[in-house]
């Protein structure tokens, strides 16, 4: 090969090579902008999972670039531990470029600047972990519940599920996802809710999920000393076929727990 072979062929390496980095970036952008998209806000660790990244360091510079070029913010809340958590938001523009991006919908809401306390990006942050992994296991139809119109919502006292997702077999299901854990005197308020949605056929299970076992291990054991609960009006004792229904599993467990099949 000549020397000007050579050069031909190196032209056509470096212009092949950045059209290569050119549609990286473009799946990056378009990546994260459309999760955003519907989760407004979100930490570096799930971010830099989104954008199929090995860590949150690498995804830096997308940070970066997306921020200069107003599509999102970065913003910080003080934990009283003396650290810094990081929180990565999608602004007005982003939600434009989403749209354009996905063919979507415009979503008219950006994140706004500290109006997110460190309890709701701690939650939200293992509902969007749990988002992802539960994707690439089959799961389908994510809903957040806490994000339903006011005019949806019954009464004051009624209790919706965190997430109502598809099963990979097909069924529906109520995802409870505990940070903490609750008095008996709730749980069995709770108790009654579910009962109720699955006597209407909104969902055929109840799956409560936390990150800690002895957590799940403490729910599981007040759900199964309930005795009775009300439900419209009348006293329901909580019988092994309801409990049956309900299930108890730490995050990694959830996107491949199995459910009976007897439930529609």
């Amino acid at each position: 090969m000549n020397t000007s072979q050579s050069k031909i062929a190196s032209s056509h390496l470096i212009c092949h090579s950045h059209i290569e980095r050119l549609a990286r970036l473009a799946d990056k952008e378009r990546r994260l902008l459309g999760f955003l998209s519907t989760e407004i806000f979100t930490t570096p660790r799930i971010a830099a999972d989104v954008m199929r990244l090995a860590n949150s360091k690498a995804a830096w510079r997308t940070f970066q670039r997306l921020e200069r070029n107003g599509l999102i913010v970065q913003d910080s809340c003080r934990h009283p531990g003396g650290y810094t958590v990081k929180i990565i938001g999608i602004t007005m523009a982003g939600q434009a470029r989403a749209a354009e991006l996905l063919g979507k919908q415009y979503v008219n809401r950006g994140y706004e600047r500290g109006r997110v306390s460190l309890q709701t990006i701690f939650h939200r942050e293992d509902l969007q972990a749990l988002r992802l992994s539960c994707a690439r296991a089959g799961w389908r139809e994510w809903t957040y519940l806490d994000r339903i119109r006011v005019t949806q919502k019954s009464t004051k006292d009624s209790h919706r599920a965190d997430i109502i997702a598809r099963h990979p077999a097909g069924q529906r299901v109520a995802i409870e996802v505990e940070r903490t854990i609750k008095t008996t005197k709730r749980y069995r308020a709770i108790a009654a809710r579910h009962l109720e949605a699955m006597s209407r056929g909104e969902y055929a299970h109840v799956i409560y999920t936390s990150q800690d076992k002895a957590r799940v291990a403490a729910v599981q054991r007040i759900w199964q000393a309930l005795g009775r609960v009300v439900v419209a009006g009348r006293s329901v004792p909580m019988e092994p076929q309801l409990l049956k229904a309900v299930h108890f599993v730490v995050y990694q467990d959830l996107p491949s727990v199995e459910l009976p099949h007897d439930q529609a």
